[in-house]
């Protein structure tokens, strides 16, 4: 037997089928490691839709909610827009750090359930502030952008 010809069985013993597919566990695991400790630890504030107040101008709402409006609208002489937020998507550290360890004792199995309750965790909700003469005269808030702006 000469070098090739055993750096061929070699080669050959290592790439069985039990083997890659030890190998693609491994890197599944190593790729999903952190990614629910991750995704707990960033997210948004929630907005607090109490500090909208009557007389708010346009940029002011904008700055309250923290980016523009999805849907802008004009409906019986009123100015319309409409806001998308979520609600109960903050950073949460110890979360974060209880996904972590949770990945630590299961060797990365915690993934598996995990990322689906951070990716579920949080609510959409939709402000719809209405504007008389470019200033807050109401808002109203809900779980859908109303039927008459879709």
């Amino acid at each position: 037997m000469n070098l090739k010809t055993i750096k061929l069985q070699f080669t050959n013993s290592l790439l069985t089928s039990k083997n890659l597919a030890i190998i693609f566990l491994l890197a599944s695991f190593l790729a999903l490691q952190g990614c629910a400790a991750t995704t707990a630890s960033v997210g948004e504030k929630d907005m607090d839709v109490t500090t909208l107040q009557k007389g708010d101008s346009k940029g002011t709402v904008q700055a309250k909610v923290g980016h523009k409006p999805k849907k802008t609208a004009v409906k019986n002489e009123k100015e319309v827009e409409i806001y998308k937020i979520e609600i109960g998507n903050e950073p949460a550290p110890g979360r974060a750090i209880g996904h972590l360890a949770l990945d630590l004792l299961t060797g990365g199995l915690w993934e598996l359930a995990g990322i689906p309750i951070e990716l579920f965790n949080g609510e959409t909700q939709y402000i719809t502030v209405y504007y008389k003469n470019g200033v807050l005269e109401n808002y109203a808030l809900g779980s859908k952008i109303p039927d008459e702006f879709k």
